[in-house]
């Protein structure tokens, strides 16, 4: 299996910003090694290829309440953003409960049972939920960085997150904006990749 010092530190180079993503809600065994290897020891590796390459900006995503409780997972989530504070870089954090959108392991699951069962028994029914949808992360994110495009082009900033259709809609108006240099598209590579064949 691959490990954290798998990373290629040279896809970092030429970049003005790192997004650190990469997260698990389970691990294999209970011991807290899955999470503390996921959470910290990725994301060290993470912080180091950022200084090889020069790269001044790191956007992290984390959890709510982390570092506080007992739990692995939200230990693991709080010795991660200790990591990131004391990394010299310039940071941003982000803190979400649980993340919800298309294809998510927990509300669409409990969505789609929800069809077959009129009544869902849960496990912990006095739990707790404030849900994040995926959109308003990405939102978030993007005005994290936007708020950086501010400061270093001396320009007026504004981002519009046009969700839905695996990324078609926010493409598509991207593609057909004036060729002015003003208008930039955040999306993951693998989107453009993938979209052309399955909505040829």
């Amino acid at each position: 299996g691959r490990s954290e010092s798998d990373l290629d530190q040279t896809r970092f180079a030429g970049s003005d910003a790192v997004i650190n993503l990469v997260g698990i809600l389970n691990e294999a065994g209970d011991n807290g090694q899955g999470f503390q290897r996921v959470h910290v020891a990725l994301t060290r590796a993470v912080i180091a290829a950022c200084q090889s390459a020069g790269v001044k900006r790191l956007l992290q995503m984390s959890s709510l309440n982390a570092g506080r409780g007992t739990s692995p997972y939200l230990r693991s989530r709080g010795d991660s953003e200790a990591e990131v504070k004391s990394s010299g870089l310039a940071w941003t954090i982000f803190q979400p409960s649980v993340i919800f959108g298309d294809g998510d392991g927990l509300f669409c699951r409990f969505a789609a049972l929800l069809k077959f069962a009129p009544v869902l028994p849960l496990a912990r029914a006095g739990c707790k939920f404030a849900p994040v949808y995926i959109g308003d992360g990405v939102a978030a994110v993007a005005r994290a960085l936007a708020d950086r495009l501010v400061s270093t082009t001396g320009k007026p900033v504004i981002v519009e997150n046009r969700a839905g259709a695996n990324a078609i809609i926010g493409s598509e108006t991207v593609a057909k904006s004036s060729p002015d240099g003003h208008t930039l598209l955040l999306v993951d590579r693998l989107t453009l990749a993938v979209n052309p064949l399955l909505y040829a």
